[in-house]
């Protein structure tokens, strides 16, 4: 499936949880509680996570072109009928951890 989601969590002290046990502790408890709400499709739970202002931008490559896709909630994509690999989000489980190490470094050269 290739789908690339961009979730835009806007956390206050994000610079903090990569400096302090504590702010590790934070994200790792908000990671695991969006991790319970993605894969048990709770839509409520999920809306959460979506800034009312910016929203959720999905993008979805289905064959030749990249298509773009903006939503204001969960709803229209758990709950449609659609069978296109965006409404296939509905299927998928997230099955990773997080990891701690250095981050990568993108080279365009």
């Amino acid at each position: 499936m290739k789908i690339l989601i961009l979730f835009v969590l806007l956390i206050s002290s994000l610079s903090s949880a990569f400096s302090t046990d504590t702010g590790k502790n934070d994200f790792l408890k908000m990671f695991e509680k969006f991790k319970t709400d993605f894969n048990s499709k709770n839509i409520s739970g999920l809306n959460e996570y979506i800034d009312p202002q910016y929203g959720l931008f999905v993008l979805d490559n289905p064959g030749a072109f990249i298509n773009g896709y903006y939503f204001n909630s969960f709803d229209s994509i758990l709950n449609s009928s659609k069978e296109t690999d965006l409404y296939r989000m509905k299927n998928i489980v997230i099955i990773c951890e997080p990891a701690e190490g250095t981050l990568p470094y993108y080279n365009i050269y």
